[in-house]
């Protein structure tokens, strides 16, 4: 069974991207994207998903407060934090909240396949 992805963004081309991405793997599937924070609350208690790759950067409620609203909804979903922002503070905070990954948008194609698998297994 697929990995299913939640893709959260602002940046619809950089998502469409992402998309291409992770739909050329076999063991990964995107079920749905959003551009702002309460979308991506609703999304992600809405669609069966496993991952959640969420920016930190978000219109309407910013990826730390979204991120803390899906896990007391859905304790067990893997939080995949994808962000331009190479900041400690934002690396520890999100880690506090329950992320497991935490990857930086200037990363390679291939770091981001493996955070996502590992993230799915569980794993920080």
């Amino acid at each position: 069974m697929p990995i299913r992805v939640l893709i959260a963004d602002d940046h619809a081309v950089f998502r469409s991207g992402l998309r291409a991405l992770l739909e050329k793997e076999s063991d990964i599937e995107v079920v749905a994207e959003t551009g702002d924070g309460f979308a991506t609350i609703e999304a992600a208690c809405r669609e069966d998903v496993d991952v959640l790759l969420l920016d930190i950067s978000m219109p309407k409620l910013p990826g730390p407060r979204v991120a803390e609203a899906v896990l007391k909804k859905r304790p067990h979903l893997a939080i995949v934090v994808l962000t331009m922002h190479e900041d400690e503070y934002y690396l520890q905070e999100l880690f506090k909240i329950g992320a497991r990954a935490f990857i930086l948008k200037k990363s390679t194609g291939t770091e981001l396949l493996q955070a996502v698998r590992a993230a799915s297994r569980g794993e920080q």
